[in-house]
Formats: C-alpha cells, sequence, structure tokens
C-alpha cells in the first residue's frame, strides 16, 4: 500500500498527472487544478529555507481555495482542508519528506523478525539489536568499510550521519570493460578537456584512448539527500523505466537517451563521461516539453552536467518530457 501511495505521490509531483489531463478541463478548471499540482509537488520537497514558508503557505491557502471555487463540493473533504494546515507545521515539524505516518508500526515489524527462538522473544531480539548497533558503531567509526557498490540498510544509515565528503560524489558499478575510444571519440574529449582546462596546453595525443565503459551510474542528490540511479538505454532495453532520458540545460535547453557511460582520467582526475542521442531541438507547450520521437546526433557530456532521469510520455510519434 505505501508503495502504491509512493507511486500516486509521483504521479501529481513529476507533471505525469497533468499531462494526462491537458485539454480535458475548462481553462480556468485546468489552470487551478495544475496550481494545486504545482502547490503539492513543492509541499514535498525535502528540504527549504526558512524565507520559503511563509510564500508557501499563502500559495496553498490560494490553491486550495481555488479548488473549492472551481470544482464541486463533493470533492472538498478532511484531506483537502488538512492542505491548509500542513505547511503551517513546517517551523515546528520539519518538511514532510522527513516525516511518516507509521514509524511505530515499523519498529514493531522489525521487532518481531528478530525473534530468533520462540519462548525466548525478549532475549534472542535484544542479542540482535546488540549485534545491529555494535555493526553501525563500526561503520560510523570507520573500522570497516566496504567497497561494493551495492549499499545495504547499515551502509544508508551511516550515509545520513556522517558528512557528505566521506563519500564520492558519484559512485559507479556494473563495469563493462577496459575499452579503446574510436578517434572521433577522443576528438571530442579533447574538445571538451579544452573547455575545463583553457590554461592547459596539450595536444589529442595526449589523451588516453583507455576508457572503463559502464552499464550504470549513480549520482548523489544534495537536495534529495540521496544517489540518483542512470543507465545506458541498451542496458535497459527489457525494463519500464526511462533511467536513461535526461536533459542538459547549457547552453540550450536539449533532451537525449544515454547511449554510453564511461570514466576516463585525465590530469590525475577521474571523469564520469556520458554519451546521449539527442532528440530534435524542443518546443514548449504550457507546463511541458515535446519533440519529435527521433534521434538525431549524439553529444558527449559530463555526469554531473545532465539532469535527474525525466518522466516522459510518447503520443503520436511525439515524445513529452514531462517533469524537465
Amino acid at each position: 500500500m505505501n508503495h502504491n501511495i509512493e507511486n500516486y505521490g509521483k504521479f501529481v509531483t513529476q507533471n505525469a498527472a497533468s499531462w494526462c489531463l491537458r485539454g480535458l478541463l475548462g481553462q480556468q478548471q485546468e489552470k487551478t487544478l495544475f496550481q494545486l499540482f504545482d502547490v503539492l509537488s513543492r509541499l514535498v520537497k525535502p528540504s527549504y529555507l526558512k524565507d520559503e514558508i511563509p510564500t508557501l503557505i499563502e500559495d496553498t491557502h490560494i490553491a486550495v481555495t481555488l479548488l473549492e471555487r472551481d470544482f464541486p463540493l463533493t470533492l472538498q473533504n478532511l484531506t483537502t482542508h488538512l492542505l491548509h494546515h500542513i505547511p503551517e507545521g513546517f517551523m515546528d515539524f520539519g518538511p514532510l519528506y522527513d516525516r511518516w505516518l507509521y514509524p511505530l508500526e515499523r519498529a514493531n515489524s522489525w521487532i518481531t523478525r528478530q525473534i530468533l527462538q520462540h519462548g525466548h522473544e525478549e532475549s534472542t531480539v535484544m542479542q540482535t539489536y546488540c549485534i545491529y548497533d555494535w555493526s553501525v558503531f563500526n561503520l560510523l567509526n570507520g573500522t570497516v568499510k566496504s567497497d561494493s557498490s551495492r549499499k545495504n540498510a547499515l551502509h544508508k544509515v551511516a550515509e545520513k550521519v556522517l558528512p557528505s565528503e566521506e563519500y564520492p560524489v558519484t559512485s559507479v558499478n556494473s563495469i563493462l570493460s577496459n575499452s579503446l575510444l574510436h578517434r572521433e571519440d577522443i576528438k571530442d574529449l579533447h574538445c571538451r578537456y579544452k573547455e575545463i582546462f583553457p590554461n592547459l596546453q596539450f595536444e589529442q595525443f595526449d589523451v588516453d584512448p583507455i576508457v572503463e565503459k559502464k552499464n550504470t551510474v549513480f549520482r548523489y542528490d544534495e537536495d534529495r539527500k540521496r544517489e540518483v540511479y542512470f543507465t545506458t538505454y541498451l542496458y535497459q532495453s527489457v525494463s519500464r523505466s526511462c533511467d536513461y532520458i535526461v536533459c542538459v540545460r547549457h547552453p540550450t535547453m536539449l533532451f537525449g537517451k544515454i547511449k554510453q557511460i564511461y570514466q576516463h582520467c585525465f590530469m590525475d582526475n577521474v571523469f564520469t563521461w556520458v554519451r546521449l542521442d539527442v532528440f530534435p531541438l524542443p518546443e514548449a507547450s504550457g507546463s511541458f516539453w515535446f519533440t519529435e520521437n527521433v534521434t538525431l546526433t549524439s553529444k558527449l557530456c559530463l555526469l554531473k552536467d545532465i539532469s535527474n532521469p525525466i518522466v516522459t510520455a510518447v503520443e503520436d510519434g511525439v515524445i513529452w518530457f514531462l517533469n524537465a
């Protein structure tokens, strides 16, 4: 049930709901509903500045009031009215991102799973907790470290407590192999390094042709306080997810599919590069961007310069980007 609720939330906050409803309501009703969706998206942000909260409170009051004006009274219930008061509690209780309705229920569930010997429930639960507490202590003080890119629950606990600089900005898994770049790729890398190191004199043959190819990569998101997953579209060809569609906003707005991911060493630095198969230049339509669902060219980007994966929808040969 919690998983379904999370998916429903993403359906609204990632703009998919707005795209599905476009053109089905009157102009005034559509504007009101989209304004409410925008407020809901802001209410579930993981963090706020204190100066942002008064504006958020006011915008929430306006959005819910407009909903009461433009939609039937049958839509107005306790949950709808509760929206008025949620942002008012941010100063005292923090954002919704850090709150949960069932902490004690989850705690009880964890405790019951630690019962290893019936008839001695309390003692086995306490023994398990002592082992768990000892493991967390060793992770937090650095006594035990793991090079595995797959983080278990203990690693996630440590990430929340330890300073962020203790962990790299990016971590990579699904290693394919070391590979030689084509001449055009080396030329492309040479041009990009010229932009990164404008005061450095070097030639194309100074760029090492060997790279370490990857299928997937993770990038730590400071706002979400978690790692964001990226993958190539060839690796994810059997999945329904679109973690391979991203956008680049500089120097212009472009959208593309991740074709390749590789790490490359240059000037004693390790760079994670992403090659995109780029869609035609997009057009704006209300809250959305769209373009023809074909790829025309490729573009080499640093992992740090691309957006988080984008929610998309395809309709009559056109691809819509819903949360760009």
